[in-house]
C-alpha cells in the first residue's frame, strides 16, 4: 500500500525544547502522523500531526497531552481507497502546491 499526502503544520505550535540536532548538524523536530485515508473529517482532512513522544512519555501515559500541530490530506493512493469528502463522496484531487514562503519567514 502506498499513500501520498500533503501536510499543513502550524509551526508556532511546535515545542522548540523538543528540537534536536542530527549528526549532520541539521535541526530536527520529530513528528507523528495519524492517517485514515478512508475516513476524512468534515474538512476533508485524513489525519493529524503531533510532536512525537518519547518512550518514557508513552509509558507514563502522557502521549495524549501533546497538542495537534497540523493536518494531513491524502491525495493519491495505491492499494488503498482514498475518500475525498466526509460521507464517502469522491472529489478530484487538488494539484500539489509549492511553498510560497522563503526560509527566512520561519519563526524560529
Amino acid at each position: 500500500m502506498k499513500v501520498a499526502v500533503n501536510f499543513s503544520i502550524d509551526v508556532t505550535k511546535l515545542d522548540k525544547k523538543r528540537f534536536h540536532r542530527g549528526k549532520n548538524g541539521a535541526l530536527y523536530a520529530d513528528l507523528t502522523c495519524f492517517i485514515t485515508p478512508e475516513e476524512p473529517d468534515r474538512f476533508g482532512q485524513h489525519g493529524g500531526i503531533k510532536m512525537a513522544t518519547t518512550k518514557d512519555e508513552r509509558d507514563a501515559g502522557k502521549d495524549k497531552e501533546l497538542p495537534f500541530v497540523g493536518n494531513v490530506k491524502a491525495f493519491w493512493g495505491e492499494g488503498v481507497t482514498i475518500i475525498k469528502e466526509e460521507g464517502g463522496q469522491s472529489a478530484p484531487a487538488p494539484a500539489p502546491t509549492q511553498n510560497a514562503f522563503p526560509d527566512d519567514d520561519v519563526p524560529f
